[in-house]
């Protein structure tokens, strides 16, 4: 029913964000609604705190793999350069292309 009043190609992908800062929680929310509002038109940001259930980690310094769980960080500059912002993009762009290839193989069965 919602695709019915909203076109599919402006449904925004959902991404599990965990963002994680050593400066403060203040900070770490500052990141969020920083990252919301840069990608607003192009994911939806689910923002969690759990590592192990996050599609992807941002953070302002790399966390010990047995921290993460084996989910990809992104370490970012706390200022959130473009450059980070890029990067950033660029992973997420990665991950729905492979979700879709993996879709794609799974339709041909």
């Amino acid at each position: 029913m919602a695709s019915y009043f909203s076109p599919l190609d402006t449904q925004l992908y959902s991404v599990k964000i965990a963002v994680y800062s050593e400066v403060s929680s203040h900070f770490n929310y500052y990141l969020a609604n920083r990252l919301k509002s840069q990608f607003k038109t192009k994911y939806d940001f689910v923002f969690i705190t759990d590592f192990q259930q996050a599609d992807l980690i941002i953070t302002t310094f790399e966390l010990p793999a047995e921290e993460c769980y084996e989910t990809p960080q992104i370490i970012i500059d706390p200022l959130l350069t473009s450059n980070d912002l890029l990067l950033i993009d660029q992973w997420i762009e990665k991950m729905i292309m492979k979700e879709s290839d993996l879709l794609l193989s799974m339709s041909d069965i």
